[in-house]
């Protein structure tokens, strides 16, 4: 009867054990603790799942870019070294790289920033297949970016200021004004338009180099 009664008595022993001393990353945490919530892995705890988390998805907001009414803007937040490309397309804009996102809508305007020089920052635009009237710009803390499908802005300025622009397609800007601070390479033959043409005020300047990345270009 007393050798039953203490075979019983250990079978409690560790489930007690563990009660007490339960883990607050353990699955029994996150169905006794409302307050985590944690989410993860089934099976695994949440410094496991984030162990286990791509490193693209836990630096999905390094970059932000966000469609706010008609205005793409690309945030660089100079924590890390980042890329983004970004395709405006019929229905609105896809973005790929270090930031992995979409939205549908019409837009006019397309900014890139970048808060700091700390970190890297490239950027390229993929496509524009709506008319950008209210510009391009592109801030000089921008490390590189590139264009490589026709942008037409039908009045808007462009003002590329980033330190490197590879320039790869036409530029079409109507009554707008073209700026380009930054050290160009050509990566094809290129038509940059305003209206004015060269009989009246000249408005594409450059104030930095403009190279070829090949001999024969």
């Amino acid at each position: 009867m007393l050798s039953s009664l203490s075979s019983l008595l250990d079978s409690f022993r560790i489930p007690n054990r563990r009660r007490r001393g339960f883990n607050i990353f353990s699955r029994r945490c996150r169905r006794q603790t409302s307050s985590l919530r944690c989410q993860g892995i089934p099976g695994l705890s949440l410094q496991e799942t984030l162990a286990h988390e791509p490193l693209e998805q836990r630096r999905l907001l390094a970059v932000d870019v966000t469609l706010a009414g008609s205005v793409l803007t690309v945030s660089f937040d100079d924590a890390s070294a980042d890329e983004v490309s970004v395709a405006i397309t019929d229905s609105g804009y896809d973005s790929s790289g270090a930031n992995i996102s979409s939205g549908n809508g019409t837009i006019t305007q397309l900014i890139v920033q970048d808060s700091g020089t700390a970190q890297t920052s490239s950027f390229t635009l993929t496509e524009a297949s709506q008319n950008l009237t209210g510009g391009v710009s592109i801030a000089s803390e921008v490390d590189a970016s590139a264009i490589t499908s026709k942008v037409n802005t039908d009045g808007g300025a462009v003002a590329i200021n980033s330190s490197t622009l590879t320039l790869g397609a036409n530029v079409t800007s109507g009554g707008g004004s073209q700026t380009y601070d930054a050290a160009v390479v050509l990566a094809s033959d290129v038509n940059l338009t305003t209206s004015t043409g060269v009989g009246g005020d000249l408005q594409v300047n450059f104030q930095g180099t403009v190279e070829s990345d090949d001999h024969a270009t």
